[in-house]
């Protein structure tokens, strides 16, 4: 019962707080807002966490993309996946996101310094 109570009030917690935290194989608990795939993605500023060259991925935290997702850290795919070469864990970004099938693609990356 402790642990129901401690789950719940984290849950509560980490909700309330307007960031959430997800993994890309795991976004059943998440709802994804509607995006007009006919207008250009915004260009959003992120913070590289996480880089795993074998797969072209990189985890990024963000801020709010407006009517498309939460603030949140996620595992995104890169187009290019040459952008790994120059990307380093702590490095602040812009990109921007596009919607394939069920994932969303980084299109655009450029490290700001």
């Amino acid at each position: 019962m402790k642990k129901i109570i401690t789950r719940g009030l984290f849950l509560a917690l980490l909700i309330g707080s307007g960031v959430a935290i997800a993994e890309p194989h795991d976004m059943s608990g998440m709802k994804m807002m509607s995006h007009d795939m006919g207008k250009p993605m915004q260009m959003v500023d992120g913070e590289v966490k996480k880089i795993r060259k074998s797969s072209g991925k990189v985890t990024l935290k963000h801020g709010e993309i407006i009517d498309v997702m939460p603030a949140m850290t996620m595992s995104y795919k890169l187009r290019d996946k040459t952008w790994l070469q120059n990307l380093h864990v702590g490095d602040k970004v812009k990109f921007a996101l596009e919607k394939e099938g069920d994932d969303f693609v980084v299109t655009h990356l450029k490290v700001v310094r």
